[in-house]
């Protein structure tokens, strides 16, 4: 199922960055990057939302960041057992949307992230934003 995508994959990866892209780009690919989501087979759970996020983070690293429920659910709803039921793909585009929001209105977050990305753990814009997504669910503990 992710071989159905290689074209895609390729075009897409010529976005160099989540913040090297205009909002009407952006606007343009999250449609597509939705979709591939949610129609690669990357595990056999129903859970499309957590498996092809992670998938995606891992073929597209510099667009989407990978969603699980512990961090990212916690984060963006106050609640890591919110229930999205049938609105997973509404879950996806409102993190890629947070995710686009915060590193475009905010250039020292965009910047010092910049800096920061190494090999080890902040390997990429989206990495260092579920980075951030964890410690912040780990100090409100």
């Amino acid at each position: 199922s992710i071989l159905k995508y290689k074209k895609s994959f390729l075009c897409l990866r010529n976005y160099k960055s989540i913040v090297s892209v205009s909002e009407k780009v952006f606007n343009n690919i999250l449609p597509e990057l939705t979709e591939i989501c949610f129609e690669i087979n990357a595990t056999k759970s129903d859970a499309k939302l957590v498996s092809g996020s992670k998938t995606l983070a891992h073929i597209l690293p510099d667009l989407v960041p990978p969603i699980d429920r512990q961090y990212t659910l916690q984060f963006m709803y106050g609640n890591k057992n919110h229930s999205i039921g049938n609105d997973e793909k509404k879950v996806f585009n409102e993190v890629m949307q947070y995710m686009y929001n915060l590193y475009n209105q905010n250039h020292k977050l965009t910047e010092l992230a910049n800096k920061s990305i190494n090999s080890e753990f902040n390997t990429s814009l989206p990495k260092i934003f579920d980075n951030i997504v964890i410690n912040r669910v780990r100090e409100l503990k």
